[in-house]
């Protein structure tokens, strides 16, 4: 009888830690995968430079007239 209990806690208690080594190891995965996405989405938008905005300002007007000399 109090073999059957202690029997019935233990395989209790390997159930859950065996859950919860999968959860951590679950969890850890996709961790791993949200950073590289996060890293990969800050180099995409570290390359892009702002075009329209460097050339306001160099000439403080409304109208941007583009020529192939002052694009590159």
């Amino acid at each position: 009888m109090v073999d059957e209990v202690i029997e019935l806690q233990a395989k209790r208690l390997e159930n859950t830690v065996f859950k919860l080594t999968t959860d951590i190891a679950i969890l850890r995965l996709e961790n791993e995968g949200l950073r590289k996405a996060f890293s990969n989405k800050k180099k995409k938008r570290a390359c892009g430079k702002p075009l329209f905005n460097k050339l306001r300002t160099e000439t403080n007007c409304k109208a941007i007239f583009f020529s192939p000399l002052k694009i590159k």
